[in-house]
């Protein structure tokens, strides 16, 4: 994953000059939407929408890790509480 990046960072710094990089937001984005394909003629709708899916699970999973931990620290003070209470 790590070379994926590495490359991503490396092609928009060899595409765009320093002033272009500061001015654009995604310029990975930028250099999808010039390559066009007979079938497909946008394929920067596709890298978004298998973004969007990375970063959604990536999301569900963070809430349900802290949900779990929350439920976990509730429990040992529930616990601790009724075990001074008894």
């Amino acid at each position: 994953m790590t070379l994926i990046y590495v490359m991503v960072v490396l092609t928009s710094f060899i595409t765009f000059s320093h002033g272009e990089m500061k001015l654009l937001p995604e310029p990975f984005l930028y250099m999808i939407k010039s390559f066009s394909l007979t079938i497909i003629e946008r394929i920067d709708l596709i890298f978004l929408s298998l973004w969007s899916i990375i970063v959604i699970t990536t999301y569900v999973i963070f809430i349900y890790c802290s949900t779990i931990g929350i439920m976990t620290v509730l429990n040992s003070l529930v616990t601790a509480s009724l075990r001074r209470s008894v």
